[in-house]
C-alpha cells in the first residue's frame, strides 16, 4: 500500500508541474495587465495591431488610439470619449477603434481597466485586448 500512495503522489506532483510549465500554451495565454504607456504598445503590437498618439509630432499625451487598421491624425482626433454612445455617425467611428487612458477615476461602466490603462471604444477590440466587455450603449 504504501508503494501505491507514493505512486500516487509522484504522479500529481509531476501532473502539477506540467501544468504549471505547459499551462499557457493549454490554456491560452493570460491578459495582459499594463502598468504603463510603455508596456502597452509591445503589447498591442503583438496582437498585430495598430496604435498611435493623437498628436502630429507622435508623442504619447494622454491617450493612444489602438485601431485594427492604421489612422490618419484627423481620425484620431475626431474620436472623442462618450462619441460611441450619441448618435450611430459617431458609433461607426469607433468600429476597430479603443482609446487607451493613463487610469482615470470615471464613474461609467463604458470603460474597461487594463492594469493601470483604462479602455474605452469598440467593445469587441476591448474584449480582444482584455478578456471584458464593457457594459451596454443605451
Amino acid at each position: 500500500m504504501p508503494a501505491r500512495k507514493e505512486v500516487l503522489l509522484a504522479g500529481l506532483f509531476l501532473g502539477a508541474l506540467a501544468l504549471l510549465l505547459f499551462g499557457n500554451r493549454l490554456l491560452g495565454p493570460r491578459s495582459a495587465h499594463p502598468q504603463s504607456f510603455a508596456e502597452v504598445c509591445p503589447l498591442v503590437q503583438k496582437l498585430g495591431l495598430n496604435f498611435r498618439s493623437d498628436r502630429q509630432d507622435g508623442a504619447i499625451g494622454f491617450r493612444i488610439l489602438i485601431s485594427e487598421t492604421p489612422l490618419t491624425l484627423e481620425q484620431v482626433n475626431l474620436l472623442r470619449f462618450n462619441g460611441r454612445e450619441h448618435s450611430d455617425k459617431w458609433r461607426t467611428d469607433w468600429r476597430g477603434v479603443v482609446a487607451a487612458y493613463n487610469t482615470w477615476n470615471l464613474e461609467t461602466d463604458l470603460v474597461v481597466p487594463w492594469g493601470k490603462i483604462v479602455l474605452y471604444g469598440d467593445p469587441a477590440l476591448i474584449q480582444r485586448l482584455t478578456g471584458r466587455q464593457p457594459g451596454p450603449v443605451s
